[in-house]
């Protein structure tokens, strides 16, 4: 029968195997475990191997770290040249560690949220349409008028002067 610890490290294994699946397919999965296993008992003493074998999420970044490292290292290597997905599981590796993660690319920004894409209708709008067709979509959405109202002192409109040239 398995001990608690064992029953969380087996499961936290699983999740692990899950979560980095495709790049983990690129390798003889006898040797990688292996590996592994042999890195974990070089740089954890047993008692702090067994503390964070029962505690899921440590545990988990143990298993991150290693397997990362090992890949770095050239102590693992792939069977197959590595597939996008497997590609974006070892960013995900090195964002989750930090090992390596100075070389990645920014991740992309997010995508604009519906307030910021009301924003710029209402900067578009201000600039570009009647003021009679922005006071009826001012009317009929109580969102748009919010967001109106909300920026109404930073919209600028291009002002026109009469100027005497003297004709």
């Amino acid at each position: 029968m398995a001990t608690k610890t064992e029953f969380i490290a087996a499961r936290t294994e699983s999740r692990f195997k899950d979560t980095y699946r495709e790049f983990l397919a690129h390798f003889s999965a006898d040797g990688l475990f292996e590996s592994l296993v042999s890195y974990l008992q070089l740089n954890f003493d047993s008692n702090e191997l067994l503390s964070a074998q029962s505690d899921p999420n440590k545990y988990f970044r143990i298993l991150e770290q290693a397997l990362v490292t090992l890949y770095d290292r050239q102590a693992i290597v792939p069977i197959t040249e590595l597939n996008e997905v497997a590609q974006e599981d070892l960013v995900k590796l090195r964002r989750a560690t930090g090992i390596g993660a100075e070389d990645l690319p920014a991740p992309p920004p997010p995508p604009p949220t519906a307030a910021e894409f009301l924003e710029q209708e209402v900067r578009e709008d201000f600039a570009k349409i009647s003021g009679s067709k922005m006071m009826e979509k001012r009317r009929t959405s109580k969102a748009y008028e919010a967001t109106y109202q909300r920026i109404a002192g930073t919209l600028s409109s291009a002002a026109t002067t009469l100027h005497d040239l003297g004709r």
